[in-house]
């Protein structure tokens, strides 16, 4: 907002404002102390937050060893000063230091346990420290057998280490017995295991390494629980079918139903009362409106969404068609555009009116109007007290902030801080 002046408050004869004159962050400057203002949280004090007395500190920082001046550092990061008090020192200092490059006596670093090493270290060189671990007695080699006719055994320790190994034969004419649903075999060595599928069920051994894979699957004569699946041919179904899902589609071109009553909203439990619409919808297409004929809960009455069919609407109901060209009979609804022609000057009650121009008198504010005819552009609107009409402000001009005269009136002016 261009040419818009803020002005502070200020003051050029009192050092600072007094506790409590100054709200809640609203600034003031003094001239008389070069310092800026600010009213505290509470709005019963008043802070310090700058001004030029500050900013002339500031520009009067030097590095040389003068009284009452900041310090600051010279290119080099150097600054005068006689004496420095402290606690504590980090980094390097000028002057003479002690230096040492071995140990007095060279001190000897060992591991012992399950693994050993030893070395001395006086620190005039980088040592390495070789580690040898305990031998367990386990004799080194590969265990178990690629045959088939023994297996490894192991035997390992609370710390992780094998502390034994050997191979265990196999006893020959080891068996073991597979069992199903039904029926039960038993399996000698050398003999196959054939896993077959039945009806509709087929299985696939699939070499791995390491592991081999019997793989099952069913075709598409089976029907599954879960998941998508197309099922062909004819079906017939002799219980009761109950669909839990959210849409049914037909996708069919005739579909016969042997029931003489189609219930709609079945799901609704007895002792309920009804609260959704329900009837028939008309698909007509991506670039028209559907059509639908239904039972409208609200009303307790049959209608249809287009204005083609109503039911109900009078004591004895009719076909609506672009031929009926007035609304003497009509006791309810609302009036689609050009169905009303004449006049009426008794049309009590609620009613919509969605076409035409407004052409009696002035609304009151009391009944939802302004109470007048026209306002001033770009003038900004406010209340005149009562059931008075509203009135209006002057337009504003690029600059004017709005805000309350002595009166409380809203008006366009220029800020000012005011004096303290």
């Amino acid at each position: 907002m261009a040419n818009t002046v803020i002005k502070f408050r200020r003051s050029a004869v009192t050092a600072a404002p007094t506790a409590g004159s100054l709200n809640i962050a609203e600034p003031a400057y003094s001239f008389a102390s070069d310092k800026l203002y600010m009213g505290n949280a509470a709005g019963t004090g008043v802070l310090t937050i700058g001004g030029k007395y500050y900013v002339d500190i500031v520009d009067g920082a030097t590095s040389a060893n003068n009284a009452n001046n900041l310090v600051k550092r010279t290119n080099d990061g150097d600054f005068s000063g006689r004496i420095i008090t402290g606690t504590q020192h980090v980094g390097a200092l000028h002057g003479p230091a002690n230096t040492a490059n071995t140990l007095t006596t060279g001190r000897y670093i060992a591991l012992a346990g399950d693994a050993t090493a030893n070395v001395i270290f006086d620190g005039s060189t980088n040592i390495t420290l070789t580690v040898d671990l305990t031998d367990t007695g386990v004799t080194p080699g590969l265990y178990g057998a690629t045959d088939g006719s023994a297996y490894s055994s192991f035997l390992v320790d609370i710390e992780g280490r094998i502390t034994s190994a050997s191979n265990v034969a196999i006893a020959a004419g080891s068996t073991f017995t597979v069992k199903g649903n039904t029926g039960s075999d038993v399996i000698a060595a050398g003999d196959n295991l054939n896993i077959l599928g039945g009806d509709g069920i087929t299985t696939a051994v699939i070499a791995n390494t390491g592991n081999t894979i019997v793989q099952t699957s069913v075709d598409s004569t089976v029907v599954r629980t879960t998941g998508t699946q197309t099922i062909g041919g004819n079906k017939t179904f002799t219980g009761d079918i109950v669909m839990s899902g959210t849409t049914f589609f037909a996708n069919t071109n005739q579909l016969n139903i042997g029931d003489n009553m189609l219930v709609l909203n079945a799901d609704i439990p007895i002792g309920i009362a009804p609260s959704e619409d329900s009837g028939l919808v008309v698909n007509r297409g991506n670039t028209n409106s559907n059509a639908a004929i239904y039972w409208d809960e609200t009303n307790d009455w049959w209608t249809a969404q287009s204005n083609n069919i109503l039911s109900g609407a009078s004591a004895l109901g009719r076909l609506h068609t672009d031929g009926y060209a007035n609304a003497t009979a009509l006791s309810v609804g609302t009036i689609p555009s050009a169905r009303v022609s004449g006049s009426y000057t008794g049309i009590t009650g609620l009613g919509t009116l969605t076409l035409g121009t407004w052409q009696a008198s002035t609304i009151n504010v009391q009944f939802g109007g302004t109470g007048q005819s026209s306002f001033a552009l770009n003038g900004v609107i406010y209340g005149a007290g009562a059931n008075g009409a509203l009135l209006i402000t002057t337009a504003p001009t690029e600059g004017k902030v709005l805000q309350g005269n002595v009166s409380g009136a809203p008006v366009f002016a220029d800020l000012d801080g005011g004096t303290f």
